[in-house]
């Protein structure tokens, strides 16, 4: 990871991970990143409850391939707080995705 960068993006990166895995790539980016540098992240998060029969079958097949599923936008947070970053705002998309704008804070 190229330190010292005004801003970061990950796109699609942290549904494939489970959340150890997940806080860890986030960790080595906020590691990478000056005080006050930005991270963008663009994820699709999950409905709260599903019982959809696609979505849980979703689910299950991320679990099965990765050992992850999908987050909910609540649990992105979390894994962003527990790396260290200040959430600052969650940007819905139109097409479902979600731009998550992060901040590194000491």
């Amino acid at each position: 990871m190229p330190s010292g960068g005004d801003l970061y993006l990950l796109k699609a990166v942290l549904h494939n991970w489970d959340d150890e895995r997940a806080t860890r790539i986030l960790g080595n980016c906020r590691a990478a990143m000056a005080r006050g540098a930005h991270l963008l992240i663009i994820e699709t998060p999950g409905p709260e409850t599903t019982s959809e029969l696609p979505l849980v079958m979703k689910d299950l097949w991320m679990m099965v391939l990765f050992g992850s599923r999908d987050r909910t936008a609540g649990e992105y947070m979390r894994l962003i707080e527990n790396a260290g970053f200040a959430e600052v705002g969650v940007v819905p998309g139109t097409a479902n995705p979600a731009l998550i704008q992060t901040i590194r804070r000491d």
